[in-house]
């Protein structure tokens, strides 16, 4: 075998460097094309054999989990060289790669059969004739070695300084390629969790033309990405919303470079969707401009939802009017307003005789009536068989019982194949102060007069009497818990008889 003579100070030549130039332009123009890393490491290996003939080019990374190193690309060496060199251990004797990573520094071995770098690897460099073999470390952003890009040759040999050059070239294009392997794969994630993810998302410009729209966003507004690609975000508007509800949203991402809220837009069948959405202004370094990022929730299901609850707990279930609880919110504002109770004579017969069905589809019957008709500002059922008309204004309340009363008495309820002739006793009420509780003592009333009959309440007459019975009531409350808790301590004079002059009672 034929030894060549060291020639390390031998300057690098003008065709040398254009070598060298021709591979970086190479290996970028595969990361820019999006190369697959494995074909981009091995034509980097391909070429630095072409410029150091006789020799194999192969990259190695050490296993962070383990510490060991092994072959990421060697095209030139079989699978038993592979194999051979699998977990590797860095060391003084772990041959020129496991020095370079030991020491972090390049590793230049002449003779691989005699030097004492070699010594845990003899047999390998004898068995595959490594005469000699150069090893430059890959180094990340703290410096720290993290493999190494070797050039092993079947010649004892020195490199020369364009060797050197050569191997750090080659070395720190490792480190770009896997840099870039690394935010692709970043990328690739981000951009998978992007378009899997419930949100919609879109991304514009700094014209604001859409540029980018994940899965999601195609599924809640029914558009393809290609409809929407280069189109201003202003295609969704549903025209809700005022020009003062967009110049704030502006406002908010031209100074704080974010924005939130709810909106409504429109969705590509034209039906409405109620979002919250967020749009962040993000700065591109390289255009000097921002983009925009705006992610939004679909609202709509559980605004029907929120509605549904509200519509549950101020609406009666049977009928569709307001319940018991809407006409207490609505008698708590200090105007005044006019209250009749109505309840429906009878009514328990009717679901006796005819059945419970019977007797709802009545009660929806009378619903409508009530309410379609007088003039009436809200309607609720309260109770059972018992209905309140709300009158925002004072009104006579005789003439409005009679105009009820007279339709009632003209007019016969058909229920199926039922027909029921239906009338109410009345209690009414006007004026701003316990009008519900108010208005009950004069249903009360007007029942204990008989059937069909009004009463309307007496402020000064019936509310003191009510007091008065609250009292009553309320001590004889008292009274009653303090016999049957024994809190009542009696105190007794005795009573004698004059002619015996003893007690005989007291």
């Amino acid at each position: 075998m034929k030894e060549n003579t060291s020639f390390d100070e031998v300057p690098i030549s003008t065709k040398q460097y254009n070598d060298i130039l021709d591979i970086q332009q190479k290996i970028l123009n595969m990361i820019a094309s999006k190369g697959a890393t494995t074909d981009i490491l091995g034509k980097l290996c391909s070429l630095a054999e072409e410029l150091l003939p006789n020799s194999v080019a192969s990259v190695m990374l050490i296993n962070k989990s383990t510490g060991l190193m092994s072959v990421l690309s060697a095209p030139s060496i079989p699978q038993v060289g592979h194999d051979a060199l699998e977990n590797l251990k860095p060391g003084v004797g772990g041959g020129s790669c496991g020095n370079a990573i030991f020491h972090n520094e390049a590793q230049y071995v002449r003779d691989t059969f005699t030097d004492s770098r070699w010594g845990d690897l003899r047999q390998i460099a004898i068995d595959f004739n490594l005469c000699s073999c150069w090893s430059m470390p890959i180094r990340d952003e703290k410096n720290e070695a993290i493999g190494t890009f070797a050039l092993s040759s079947f010649e004892h040999r020195s490199p020369a300084l364009f060797h050197k050059k050569l191997l750090e070239t080659a070395a720190s294009i490792v480190n770009i390629v896997l840099k870039n392997k690394d935010n692709e794969k970043r990328i690739k994630l981000f951009s998978a969790a992007a378009q899997n993810a419930s949100e919609g998302m879109l991304i514009t410009d700094n014209q604001n033309k859409i540029v980018e729209v994940n899965q999601a966003f195609e599924d809640i507004y029914g558009y393809k990405e290609a409809e929407v690609i280069g189109r201003n975000p202003s295609i969704f508007s549903s025209h809700i919303h005022d020009n003062e509800f967009y110049k704030k949203m502006w406002k908010g991402i031209n100074k704080e470079h974010k924005w939130s809220g709810e909106i409504t837009n429109k969705k590509a069948d034209g039906s409405k969707i109620i979002q919250w959405m967020s749009i962040s202004a993000l700065y591109d370094e390289h255009d000097g401009d921002y983009n925009y990022l705006a992610i939004f929730s679909d609202l709509t299901e559980l605004k029907k939802s929120q509605a549904e609850i509200v519509r549950m707990a101020y609406h009666d279930s049977l009928t569709g009017l307001y319940n018991k609880t809407h006409l207490e919110q609505i008698l708590k504002s200090n105007e005044e307003k006019t209250l009749i109770l109505l309840n429906v004579n009878n009514f328990s017969y009717i679901n006796t005789a005819y059945g419970f069905d019977a007797g709802d589809k009545l009660l929806i019957v009378l619903s409508e009536i009530l309410e379609n008709n007088f003039d009436v500002d809200t309607v609720c059922r309260i109770n059972s068989d018992e209905f309140a008309l709300v009158f925002n204004d004072k009104v006579d309340i005789k003439n409005t019982t009679k105009n009820i009363q007279e339709y009632f008495y003209s007019k016969e309820i058909q229920v199926d194949s039922i027909t029921l002739n239906v009338s109410f006793s009345y209690g009414a009420v006007y004026g701003n102060d316990n009008l519900l509780r108010n208005c009950a003592l004069a249903l009360k009333q007007a029942k204990e007069r008989g059937k069909n009959n009004l009463y309307i309440l007496n402020q000064d007459e019936d509310c003191i009497e009510h007091s008065q019975r609250e009292t009553f009531i309320e001590l004889n409350n008292i009274l009653h818990t303090a016999l049957s808790e024994d809190r009542v301590i009696p105190f007794f004079q005795g009573i004698r008889d004059n002619k015996t002059k003893e007690i005989q009672k007291f």
